[in-house]
């Protein structure tokens, strides 16, 4: 007794195509999720900036994502994808140390908590079966 698989090569495309799609909708979720945490009011300090100190800005709390003041991490937060991977980037250089913290400063994650949440939604929708949640307090890596 003997099987015969054919591959038709036209649904690895499909599937490729459809894989691609679902990568592409990923990164635009956890990119607008991460915008959204920017954006919710802040708990932190209040302080008054520019040249006259007339600019009232209130910072982020530990825990909190960091507060929208310059927009240049904002502006920095950047996808990209080739068919079957996506990469979100952080290109302000103090990105990283808002992520996991420093030895002076609390972290203030706004990646992990982003990349959880739409996992997260995509295993409860059945989309995927299961993930491993990243975990920023033991630092990126390389």
């Amino acid at each position: 007794m003997g099987v015969i698989v054919t591959i038709n090569a036209a649904g690895i495309a499909s599937i490729k195509d459809q894989a691609s799609k679902l990568i592409g909708k990923i990164l635009r979720d956890i990119h607008s999720r991460i915008l959204d945490l920017m954006r919710q009011p802040k708990t932190g300090r209040v302080y008054l900036k520019g040249k006259k100190r007339t600019i009232r800005h209130q910072a982020s709390a530990p825990g909190e994502a960091p507060a929208i003041d310059t927009s240049v991490l904002w502006n920095s937060i950047r996808t990209s994808q080739s068919q079957l991977q996506g990469v979100i980037s952080v290109g302000a250089r103090y990105g990283v140390w808002l992520e996991t913290g420093t030895k002076f400063m609390a972290r203030r994650p706004y990646v992990e908590p982003a990349v959880n949440g739409v996992l997260t939604q995509l295993q409860s929708a059945g989309v995927i079966s299961s993930f491993t949640r990243i975990d920023t307090r033991q630092g990126l890596g390389d």
